[in-house]
């Protein structure tokens, strides 16, 4: 099987070497002035660059990043991971599609108290609509 990093890294040393490739012999001079080509794909790849950079794409989302900063502070300080991380909205669908993106099951469940949760690793994430759209709160136990 052929792994990710062999798909990208092949496809852009293609594409780099294409842009590095000497020009074919019958090529006249003011076919070697033209640089359009060379802009052309220096655009294109740049293009498939911008769209591995979106806000959730494949391994890395701001709202998880957030989370699991919160979960690595909890888990320092109790050794274990918290029950619960409060989110906004915005923050909540972000780790929603971030389940999605990356093909994860989703376990999203009415808590007691009548509010969405989101499992994510360890910890339940609670959808608290009154906070700011991208606000992570601290982890916190049962307890």
């Amino acid at each position: 099987m052929v792994g990710r990093r062999e798909v990208v890294g092949g496809g852009m040393l293609a594409g780099l070497a294409a842009i590095a490739a000497p020009e074919q012999a019958g090529a006249n001079a003011q076919d070697k002035d033209d640089n359009t080509a060379i802009v052309r794909a220096i655009d294109n790849l740049r293009q498939v660059l911008e769209r591995q950079a979106d806000s959730c794409r494949l391994g890395a989302c701001g709202a998880a990043d957030a989370v699991r900063a919160q979960q690595k502070t909890f888990l320092k300080s109790n050794q274990k991971f918290p029950d619960y991380i409060d989110a906004g909205v915005d923050a909540w669908c972000e780790l929603y599609d971030w389940h999605i993106k990356n093909r994860q099951p989703i376990t999203a469940t009415r808590l007691p108290d009548g509010r969405y949760g989101l499992a994510f690793l360890f910890t339940t994430v609670v959808l608290r609509t009154e906070q700011s759209g991208n606000f992570v709160g601290w982890g916190y136990d049962v307890r």
